[in-house]
């Protein structure tokens, strides 16, 4: 696993306040990375970065704990490995290349202002390295300032291209510019929950239990669930009743006041 690190410069016009929060973020050192960031990756990888390799005779091979077992299902079908117990898709034992790429959250605070910062999880495999695992890195990509417009930034490793965002995994992330597609970059993602209710301390969402959340559903729109808890106690109130799939669409119930009048059943129910 590999953190691709370094504070990228300042590109062309940023306003003072945001040029100075990006920066102090930079400034910091190792860029305020928890220290359990890798075991975050990992954990991300391990679960959802691997393949059941099939060679013939049905003998197949975890690629992630590099337990050999057997198996009738075909290729793009999903099956659970006996010995992680993982499920995972398989694939050919022939596959030259593979590449999963998900988006990570940090939530990070400049003084009270709180920032999204985006990264990704990559895991390459090729057949050189056949049967023994991914390569993977996260390299942190933009910056999100929730809830304000005009106010994502990106560095030199996302591509300058009208299409396809792709995330280039270098060491050197170039300089921070404003993010001018005419579509947003998703905040969707793999939320990292360690900071969470202290970064939330002495701001709006201090009660909101979006740590919790973030804990037990583990991808999610944070930016979503932020503007959810920002205008009501909805999400608060359903992680605490442990249902967290409906946390997750707390601005659907337009109730406010009791749990009765907030979901249309009496609190008997849960």
């Amino acid at each position: 696993n590999n953190i691709i690190s370094g504070g990228a410069k300042i590109m062309g016009y940023v306003k003072v306040k945001y040029r100075r929060m990006l920066e102090e973020i930079d400034c910091r050192y190792n860029y305020n990375i928890p220290y359990n960031w890798d075991d975050f990756v990992d954990k991300v990888a391990v679960k959802h970065h691997n393949l059941i390799i099939k060679k013939p005779k049905n003998k197949c091979i975890c690629t992630n704990c590099k337990h050999e077992f057997t198996t009738t299902k075909k290729a793009k079908e999903y099956e659970k490995c006996p010995n992680c117990k993982n499920t995972y898709m398989i694939k050919m034992y022939n596959l030259k290349h593979y590449i999963f790429e998900d988006v990570a959250v940090l939530v990070d605070k400049v003084d009270s202002q709180l920032i999204l910062r985006l990264f990704e999880i990559r895991s390459q495999y090729d057949n050189i390295n056949r049967y023994y695992g991914f390569e993977v890195s996260s390299a942190e990509y933009a910056r999100v300032i929730p809830f304000e417009q005009d106010c994502t930034f990106v560095n030199d490793r996302t591509s300058k291209n009208q299409g396809y965002v792709h995330v280039y995994h270098i060491s050197n992330p170039g300089k921070w510019r404003q993010y001018s597609r005419y579509y947003g970059l998703s905040t969707k993602g793999y939320i990292y929950p360690n900071n969470l209710q202290q970064i939330f301390q002495d701001t709006e969402y201090k009660y909101s239990m979006i740590w919790e959340l973030a804990k037990k559903m583990e991808c999610f729109d944070i930016q979503d669930v932020m503007r959810n808890a920002k205008n009501s106690n909805k999400v608060e109130m359903l992680v605490k009743a442990q249902l967290y799939n409906l946390a997750l669409e707390a601005g659907r119930f337009y109730g406010e006041g009791s749990f009765e009048n907030i979901f249309g059943v009496s609190k008997t129910f849960y």
